[in-house]
């Protein structure tokens, strides 16, 4: 079995125009890519609602009610709803997405009515494999409880194990979906990569691949379990993205499962929001560190410049733009950081940072970069 999981897709700014006058998002070739395969997998950022309800809740993230026909004409049949934004449009635009979806015969998993039917796999079958898929994405935005509507959240991780571990008995093989925590770093944060190498080590589950960060990061295998941390976007148009380096790079993964194991392919993606046109990336036209981002040798230095190249693409992205290659951004004018300190808005904005733990962890991380560039401590 043959099966393709892609980044954040959400029909928006320009592809919701060429949605809505027919126009092609992908290539020739990536349609061909898809066309192949026995199941591709949408990672729905978003939920997709009619027309009416589209009007009222556009501005936040959601999808046109013909996203999900367009999705299923190219061999979309599976939806992942565990994202922070599938609730953007209250339960009604969820349960709005959710017929559609059965409509047009693509089945979805990572929320629910409530915590038990959120946390319920999604199984496709093929030769006689059966494949469970299963997502959660972090505490943002409705959460699933015992009695109410919301995404899967996998924690307290007990739940979560106790729920692999059923859907085990059902399955030859289990692939977990998440969504959640550090944005923009091409390095995943410490404490997720830490969870997320012990979930693999519990041989509950048979691939592990992951949603959020709007940027591709790094592979690895552990214990024999493939782990993509972030595989990017896919379709994504959204002004806040245009100041962030690699946001305009996706991922798309190939799990090629058979009874001998899993063999995972890369494809990598370039997304052009002038065009409108999502095409497949040849490997030598990478920037050469997202072409090594499989490598975790000196990972804490890594994730620690990658975490002050993103602190400073926010906080100075009036003042700098990304050098071309390297993600990084031009040196910004010492009277630039006089003004900063000077205003109010600057500390409102720095304790912000500091009560989100995912901002907060980014933030401190490249604190210790600079301070160990300008000291050599």
């Amino acid at each position: 079995m043959r099966i393709l999981f892609t980044g954040d897709i959400c029909f928006n700014g320009i592809f919701a125009s060429h949605l809505a006058g027919n126009r092609p998002v992908f290539s020739s070739e990536v349609q061909h890519l898809m066309a192949e395969q026995d199941h591709c997998v949408a990672n729905l950022e978003g939920a997709a609602i009619s027309d009416a309800l589209y009007q009222t809740y556009a501005p936040k993230i959601s999808n046109p009610e013909a996203a999900i026909p367009r999705l299923r004409y190219l061999n979309f049949t599976v939806a992942n709803l565990a994202n922070n934004h599938t609730f953007d449009a209250g339960e009604k635009g969820f349960r709005n997405c959710v017929d559609l979806l059965n409509r047009n015969h693509i089945k979805w998993f990572g929320a629910g009515n409530n915590q038990d039917s959120a946390s319920k796999a999604t199984f496709l079958v093929a030769n006689g494999m059966r494949i469970a898929l299963i997502g959660g994405s972090f505490r943002e935005g409705p959460l699933a409880t015992p009695t109410s509507a919301g995404v899967f959240h996998p924690k307290p991780k007990r739940y979560l194990l106790s729920r692999l571990q059923q859907v085990g008995e059902e399955a030859d093989v289990v692939i977990f979906c998440y969504h959640g925590e550090e944005e923009y770093t091409v390095m995943p944060m410490p404490t997720r990569r830490k969870w997320l190498q012990s979930l693999a080590k519990t041989g509950l589950v048979q691939a592990i691949i992951c949603h959020h960060p709007h940027v591709v990061q790094g592979w690895e295998l552990i214990d024999g379990v493939p782990i993509y941390y972030s595989l990017g976007n896919t379709l994504f148009d959204a002004p806040n993205h245009y100041h962030r380096s690699y946001t305009d790079l996706g991922l798309m993964v190939e799990l090629e499962i058979s009874p001998k194991g899993i063999i995972s392919h890369r494809h990598f993606i370039s997304i052009d929001r002038l065009q409108g046109l999502v095409s497949l990336l040849p490997i030598m036209q990478l920037p050469p560190h997202i072409k090594n981002l499989g490598d975790f040798s000196q990972y804490h230095s890594k994730w620690q410049a990658d975490a002050f190249r993103v602190f400073r693409e926010e906080r100075f992205r009036t003042a700098s733009a990304p050098d071309e290659g390297t993600g990084g951004s031009k040196e910004v004018p010492q009277r630039f950081w006089l003004s900063k300190l000077l205003r109010t808005s600057f500390y409102q904005s720095l304790f912000a940072t500091l009560r989100h733990p995912n901002s907060r962890s980014i933030f401190l991380s490249a604190i210790r970069h600079w301070i160990h560039k300008s000291t050599g401590i």
